[in-house]
């Protein structure tokens, strides 16, 4: 699900278009929802990661997606090995150039 479909772009303080956590929060859980074959209302947002069985590859894969998606590079050295999802959409909002 693109970024656009969600109503994600907002008016950053410099006027260019920026992402909010909210709208990274509902990408991620819908998408790791798809990936991990669970419905994304039953992934916590405060829950790491790990949880739900993320091992570094799928958190690399999930974040080259999250790039695709919303055009955000966050680095994968930038993301602690429990993050949670409220933590990963934290992390891309704060890595918007």
């Amino acid at each position: 699900m693109k970024p656009r479909e969600l109503g994600a772009a907002v008016a950053a303080p410099d006027g260019n278009p920026a992402v909010s956590a909210e709208a990274v929060v509902a990408w991620l859980r819908t998408h790791l929802g798809d990936t991990l074959g669970v419905a994304p209302e039953s992934l916590d947002g405060d829950a790491p990661l790990a949880v739900y069985g993320m091992t570094s590859l799928v958190s690399a894969i999930l974040l080259a997606d999250l790039e695709d998606a919303f055009d955000i590079a966050v680095d994968p050295a930038d993301v602690p090995p429990d993050v949670t999802l409220t933590q990963v959409a934290e992390i891309a909002v704060a890595a918007q150039g």
